[in-house]
């Protein structure tokens, strides 16, 4: 008699890496006595039934297996995907969807309220769009977007129709760290959720959970797939919360993933803890390499001394991920020059793949003036680095060549600039971008 092994089944709990590749449930389960090391791509919409019964078990829960149709994720290889990043997250459930913005909007729809305020820490430019261009006119929801990083900055702005405290960790591209345990615990003693965006920390570097919050919303895009070859999103928490959303606007709005950018970034996923080492690594190699250049103003890296929450980056993490932010004394010119000649690094606006890519600020916001960069962080001479899987020292020795065709005698604009602002509220500029 063949005794089929139950991966689930085990006496200790086991690492990310074991779980990127073992977790979760899939179609065949227990069932057989064999099956498959590569997960199947199951690309059907909708499957077919013998019996009503049988249906109608799928309906009302009598089946081991809910109904396989894309509108409501239960296609087996996004079933697969959901169950393995709840074990990634070490989280009760999760929910995939056709981008990461998508997980945001929908979780917004299904949870915010006309007259409900949100709270945001210093998010990147699409959610601050999707707010001032959405959210905020044709449902009330009232936002602010908070300059500082700790939890007084917060505490300050919270009212009694703050519903939702949303943290993008780090932020994007500033790479500034808050504080996630004090804003969570004030939160929470005061009725507020909490929501992150995780995706440039990845659950590698950041067990987000065990820091109290209710929902991690993030790109599957990025470091989770980490090839650069597909789209989605996930929202991440308890299972009567993910439910919640799954029988509410989930399928009403149509954000399901695909199963083959599903099974794309089950793929990807194998690999995770091992290139999120190798991005932790170069990117720690190039920031130290920067910050020590004559050509450079300043280097923002969670990972470096000089970082304004380095000791809190270090009690948070246990990486520091793959993105840098830095500064050219020439300013965008310099930047411009720098990012023309490298030879393998790219220019690119994602990030979390294996290629190394650059965007400078000009390439961020540029329709913006100095003014509204600077209360985004992104002055004159900005270059984001999505440091890839490159060797690391042909990494630095692309840098160091392209570095040397930058001028020694460019000036930027930054004399008069305003200060970036580190306490308060401001409202970015909506953005129509792509």
């Amino acid at each position: 008699m063949t005794k089929t092994r139950d991966k689930s089944a085990l006496h200790r709990p086991i690492g990310i890496g074991s779980r990127a590749i073992h977790a979760g449930k899939g179609p065949y389960d227990n069932a057989l006595a064999t099956g498959p090391t590569v997960t199947p791509l199951h690309m059907g919409s909708m499957f077919e039934f013998d019996t009503v019964k049988d249906y109608m078990d799928c309906i009302t829960g009598g089946s081991p297996y809910p109904m396989y149709t894309r509108g409501t994720s239960s296609n087996p290889t996004i079933r697969l995907l959901q169950s393995r990043l709840a074990a990634i997250y070490e989280a009760e459930s999760a929910l995939v969807t056709g981008s990461g913005m998508g997980a945001i909007s929908t979780a917004f729809f299904q949870f915010l309220q006309p007259g409900d305020h949100v709270l945001f820490n210093r998010a990147f430019y699409m959610t601050s769009n999707l707010m001032s261009q959405t959210i905020e006119p044709k449902m009330g929801v009232r936002w602010d977007m908070v300059a500082g990083v700790d939890v007084e900055d917060f505490e300050a702005l919270v009212s009694d129709r703050t519903k939702l405290i949303y943290l993008e960790i780090f932020s994007n591209p500033q790479l500034d760290v808050i504080d996630l345990e004090g804003i969570t615990q004030m939160a929470h003693d005061r009725g507020i959720m909490v929501w992150v965006d995780d995706t440039v920390a990845t659950p590698v570097n950041l067990r987000t959970f065990r820091y109290g919050v209710d929902v991690v919303t993030c790109s599957l895009t990025k470091y989770l797939s980490g090839h650069g070859d597909s789209v989605g999103g996930a929202i991440i928490g308890s299972s009567k919360l993910v439910n919640t959303i799954r029988l509410g606007c989930y399928a009403k709005v149509g954000t399901a993933i695909s199963p083959f950018n599903a099974w794309l970034t089950l793929q990807g996923l194998k690999t995770l803890p091992l290139r999120v080492a190798q991005h932790n690594k170069n990117a720690q190699a190039l920031a130290e390499y920067l910050e020590d250049h004559p050509k450079v103003e300043w280097v923002r890296y969670p990972g470096l001394k000089s970082h304004p929450q380095h000791e809190r980056a270090c009690t948070m993490m246990s990486g520091f991920g793959g993105m840098i932010g830095f500064a050219l004394n020439g300013g965008d010119q310099a930047a411009t020059i720098m990012a023309d000649n490298m030879r393998f690094l790219g220019i690119g606006t994602s990030f979390g793949q294996p290629e190394t890519l650059c965007e400078t600020g000009l390439m961020i916001f540029y329709d913006h003036s100095f003014e509204e960069r600077a209360l985004h962080g992104v002055p004159d001479g900005f270059v984001r680095l999505s440091v890839g899987l490159e060797d690391t020292d042909d990494l630095i020795a692309d840098m160091a060549q392209a570095l040397d065709q930058v001028p020694e005698d460019l000036h930027g604009v930054r004399e008069g600039m305003p200060p970036r602002r580190v306490k308060g509220t401001f409202r970015p500029r909506s953005v129509d971008l792509e």
